[in-house]
């Protein structure tokens, strides 16, 4: 199984297949190759690290939370209640 988190808008199958992750073909049948290459890929350790636009945005959001916070006064109330990043991923995830 292949958990892919921050990924929004109906997209997961074309970024599992854009990384070769995606074992199903147009009928919805497995295509044992493609499993073969994905165990192959995670025993070696080499599963390409998975960046799509949704998962960038929520690293932008968290970074920019973590700075926020670090302000003076601001940082200190921001922090009690969640912040911006709360704010983002509550209402915008």
């Amino acid at each position: 199984m292949i958990q892919m988190d921050g990924e929004t808008g109906g997209d997961k199958e074309k970024v599992l297949e854009k990384y070769n992750f995606w074992f199903l073909d147009r009928n919805d049948r497995c295509k044992p190759d493609k499993v073969s290459r994905g165990v192959r890929q995670m025993s070696e350790g080499t599963v390409p690290r998975v960046m799509t636009m949704s998962k960038n945005r929520e690293q932008f959001w968290l970074k920019l939370g973590e700075f926020l916070n670090q302000i003076p006064v601001f940082g200190h109330y921001s922090s009690i209640y969640g912040g911006l990043t709360s704010l983002y991923l509550q209402f915008f995830e």
